[in-house]
């Protein structure tokens, strides 16, 4: 719900987070769904910057 707020002090920002629920799973299969795992905030993150590609990233279960 916040995360437009970064944004008002003219910083570049990535929302994540759930829009829906009912889904059901692991904690791990439930992040990746919805976009809030490891890697889908180091995607957001390097979508936001212009550096080097994070190299060693989390492998999923």
């Amino acid at each position: 719900a916040l995360g437009w707020l970064g944004s008002v002090r003219g910083h570049r920002v990535e929302a994540l987070g759930v829009e829906q629920f009912g889904q059901t799973g692991s904690i791990a299969d439930l992040y990746r769904y919805y976009g809030i795992d490891a890697n889908a905030i180091i995607d957001a993150a390097e979508s936001l910057t212009t550096g080097a590609p994070v190299l060693h990233r989390k492998m999923a279960v």
